[in-house]
């Protein structure tokens, strides 16, 4: 049954297209490497979710992330910021799920997603910015990432492998030493009688 006072939930396509799997792959990216101020800044705005939600949190939502720099012009979104939105307000939905503050999550998502349209149809053509770009510079960013954790493994597999060097040479040593005690000790033990 259908209750106007509750908006609907955006519908989500039933396949996943290569553009939705590169967005969420560089969200995920943002995610990982700005876990602690993303986790910080969704519990501060969770908090007060009964006293402003819905207008001045989707406000503050949106306003985190697209405050100007003194190179760059009030209305325009660049590629950054539109991951950080995203994932931001993603991160921001699933706290209010497991809230249980549906209303909240399909407002964040309609509110969210009429922004990114109204700011990329205003700013994209004019700052040479479009999806094409986009996509392309997500590519890279990936890329990059999985050399990073290519290259972070291959570290940690080196010092493991540098530590079960010393470990073994430190075993040998002691094994070493016990021997020879013990062989000096029988022939001592030997040469007295």
């Amino acid at each position: 049954m259908y209750n106007s006072s509750y908006p609907t939930f955006l519908e989500i396509p039933v396949f996943q297209s290569h553009q939705f799997v590169l967005m969420r792959m560089v969200a995920l990216i943002f995610e990982k490497k700005h876990a602690d101020e993303l986790k910080n800044m969704v519990a501060s705005l969770c908090l007060v979710i009964n006293d402003v939600f819905p207008s001045h949190l989707n406000l503050q939502v949106v306003e985190c992330f697209t405050q100007i720099n003194d190179d760059e012009s009030d209305e325009q979104l660049s590629y950054g910021r539109l991951v950080a939105l995203i994932a931001f307000a993603g991160m921001v939905a699933v706290t209010l799920c497991d809230m249980q503050q549906f209303q909240e999550i399909s407002m964040i998502a309609s509110y969210t997603s009429k922004f990114l349209h109204k700011r990329i149809a205003l700013t994209w053509t004019q700052n040479r910015r479009s999806w094409g770009g986009f996509f392309d510079r997500v590519k890279k960013i990936i890329e990059k990432n999985e050399i990073e954790e290519k290259e972070r493994v291959s570290l940690k597999s080196h010092c493991s492998c540098w530590w079960f060097s010393v470990r073994v040479l430190v075993i040998f040593g002691i094994f070493g030493i016990g021997a020879f005690t013990l062989v000096k000790t029988v022939s001592r033990t030997r040469s007295s009688f």
